[in-house]
């Protein structure tokens, strides 16, 4: 069972994304795009750029460099996203 401050988060986090359009009923299927940056990333997982960085880092998250910037593909994010998926009890 989630925790009180958890479940809020949680709930507040669904609300976002329902006022940014995503998970909504009747709404367009969410694009991928060719790739992430770690900023995009984070907004889209909702933590910080420096986190997403941090999972980069320990080899948690494959990437791979576009020149001097990092990008990580949409399959790697799925992938992720599958492996280490939240329920609530």
């Amino acid at each position: 069972m989630l925790r009180s401050a958890d479940r809020a988060a949680y709930d507040a986090a669904v609300a976002i994304l329902q006022l940014l359009g995503h998970g909504t009923a009747g709404s367009e299927p969410e694009r991928h795009p060719n790739a992430y940056s770690p900023r995009t990333l984070a907004t889209r997982w909702l933590c910080s750029e420096r986190h997403v960085r941090n999972l980069i880092k320990r080899g948690d998250l494959p990437h791979f460099r576009f020149g001097k910037l990092l990008r990580i593909k949409p399959s790697d994010v799925d992938d992720f996203e599958r492996r280490n998926v939240v329920r609530p009890e």
